[in-house]
């Protein structure tokens, strides 16, 4: 998934091509917490609509991503005068950042005032040397891509969001007899690294994401994603030698367990080692009592999709992923 700094940003004057404000200019200003206009840009991002419209809900949900080690405190809203007209935030985990913007339609809150904001928060994000700016926006969204690619963010890939209901038939599916399972520890964090990017090497899972963040901060960021940190993290080894990783969290606010990541080494791929690392999964959620698993997949990674519809998974949503990083080079 570090406190605010306080950086204060005067963003120059932005235009959006292909939308036009009708000559109104905007003023991008850093909000802080616990401001009226704090409250006010919150609502504006999550809309009115939302089960966290409301600032003594907000601030539950603030409290519980600060209790995770992360941030919130990434805010900018442009002003049209004294008028809040939009808003930008961005959630901090190491090395990267989760942009959220508006979703109202663009009758309601013109593109071009979430450009100013948008492009205020990406740069304050890497002043504090964050190197991957990212955002998840629906496919049917006709507006915000827009205003992305106008930010200096590239399309990524569509992620597909898959649930697997848990059923009698998955017991004794498949053998997991010739793996060891080495939970996480202090002490394995190592062999946890290794076992990363040994599965990054020709991985169709996001490959344009390789090389972004140290696998430290990936691996720290997928710690504080959930609500279990690395309880329920295993590397899978076969004769001494780390093969796969299976990266489960435990989102105790919606009852179920998500594959936050899963990969296997080449060697090993086509081994039969993605059904060993899927059926851990399934056991470890049987051993909660819970009856769903989840997991978010690439798009454009078949091979992994083919596991996952052999286990049953089935497909509840999608969306577009966008990024943006540091070194200033389109993905």
């Amino acid at each position: 998934m570090i406190g605010f700094r306080g950086r204060h940003l005067n963003m120059p004057e932005t235009t959006l091509q292909g939308y036009h404000d009708g000559g109104r200019r905007y003023t991008v200003r850093a909000i802080l917490p616990g401001s009226e206009a704090y409250d006010n840009a919150i609502r504006v991002i999550l809309g009115e609509d939302s089960p966290f419209s409301t600032a003594s809900q907000m601030d539950r949900l603030v409290a519980d991503v600060r209790s995770r080690h992360l941030s919130a405190d990434l805010l900018r809203g442009a002003y049209a005068g004294r008028r809040l007209v939009s808003a930008c935030l961005a959630i901090e985990s190491p090395g990267a950042a989760t942009v959220l913007t508006p979703q109202a339609p663009p009758g309601r809150i013109p593109p071009d005032a979430t450009l100013s904001a948008l492009q205020a928060v990406k740069s304050a994000a890497f002043a504090r040397h964050i190197r991957l700016v990212q955002t998840l926006l629906s496919p049917e969204d006709e507006a915000l891509p827009g205003v992305f690619r106008s930010a200096g963010f590239s399309f990524l890939t569509q992620l597909l969001y898959l649930e697997k209901p848990m059923s009698s038939d998955d017991r004794g599916r498949c053998s997991s007899e010739d793996v060891d399972w080495v939970p996480y520890t202090p002490q394995t964090e190592p062999l946890f690294l290794a076992a990363l990017e040994a599965s990054y090497i020709d991985s169709l899972d996001c490959p344009a994401l390789t090389g972004l963040r140290s696998t430290s901060d990936v691996l720290a960021g997928h710690r504080s994603a959930g609500d279990s940190g690395s309880r329920y993290w295993w590397v899978a080894a076969r004769k001494s030698q780390p093969y796969g990783v299976l990266l489960l969290a435990h989102q105790r606010r919606s009852g179920v367990v998500e594959v936050a990541y899963m990969g296997v080494a080449p060697p090993a791929r086509g081994s039969g080692l993605a059904d060993a690392l899927l059926a851990k999964a399934v056991e470890e959620t049987r051993l909660l009592d819970l009856d769903v698993l989840t997991v978010a997949v690439d798009r454009a990674n078949s091979p992994a999709r083919r596991v996952y519809n052999r286990w049953g998974f089935v497909p509840v949503g999608r969306r577009d992923a966008w990024i943006a990083a540091s070194s200033g080079v389109r993905i």
